[in-house]
């Protein structure tokens, strides 16, 4: 007997995508995005690699070949909020992880969520420290 996989509508990549736990996380994250804090969906990327990143094509930096869950970009393609889902516990290794992508990416706040919860780091100018909080910014149209 062949197992049917759930699957879950993604708006920003107008497609039905495997329903795995941190891909429902994901869903989860985006629509409270969309609904509750203000951002766009063009604004919005899901699950690119960090090489297709439109501030990032003509960079002459070498970018590894990673992807990025949730990417939300303010107003001239800035990049704004950069978000990694989990479908387990959060741990201090993961915000580690967020900053190093972070390096390339250049976002304002950088988030880590799982089902229950959410961390978030506001970057300091010049990108020297971060303010951590819970929860996930409201777009801001910079």
């Amino acid at each position: 007997m062949k197992l049917v996989k759930q699957k879950i509508f993604c708006a920003i990549r107008k497609k039905w995508v495997t329903s795995l736990p941190e891909e429902e996380v994901r869903q989860g994250i985006i629509k409270q995005l969309i609904e509750t804090l203000g951002y766009p969906k063009e604004a919005i990327a899901v699950e690119i690699a960090l090489k297709e990143l439109p501030h990032l094509s003509c960079s002459h930096i070498k970018i590894p070949k990673r992807r990025v869950d949730i990417l939300c970009y303010g107003r001239s393609f800035v990049p704004q909020l950069l978000i990694e889902c989990k479908a387990v516990s959060l741990n201090d290794a993961m915000l580690r992880q967020m900053m190093g992508y972070n390096y390339y990416v250049q976002a304002s706040y950088v988030s880590i969520a799982n089902y229950a919860e959410c961390w978030t780091a506001k970057i300091d100018e010049g990108g020297t420290g971060y303010q951590l909080f819970h929860g996930l910014p409201s777009y801001q149209r910079n």
